[in-house]
């Protein structure tokens, strides 16, 4: 998955090299998203012990923060259809948002 999701994202000119860390979080956030859902389709939802109780599952949470995670990543790296709207948008603008990095030593900014 990673080398699919950095070819596409070096295909779409949007990785840079700082990038490669993130990424790599994204897919392992990925497989834990995987491993989650496998558990949890095996598990199920509940728990339920011996004298009755019942809570969420340990799988159904550790899903619900990767899941969480995830789109979060992707919406780092534009992949959603909403990030890529609102990346589009921003193009397109006649007066682009300030870059907010602009100004930091190393990059030109005054």
């Amino acid at each position: 998955m990673f080398d699919s999701l950095a070819r596409f994202l070096v295909d779409q000119n949007h990785l840079q090299s700082v990038d490669s860390y993130t990424l790599s979080l994204c897919v392992r956030t990925w497989s834990m998203l995987e491993d989650s859902l496998e558990k949890l389709e095996e598990k199920g939802p509940v728990q339920t012990f011996s004298n009755g109780t019942r809570q969420i599952s340990p799988e159904r949470v550790v899903y619900e923060h990767a899941e969480k995670g995830f789109l979060n990543y992707v919406n780092q790296f534009g992949l959603s259809p909403r990030a890529r709207r609102a990346l589009m948008a921003q193009i397109a603008s006649d007066n682009p948002a300030d870059d907010p990095f602009e100004y930091m030593p190393g990059t030109g900014g005054n």
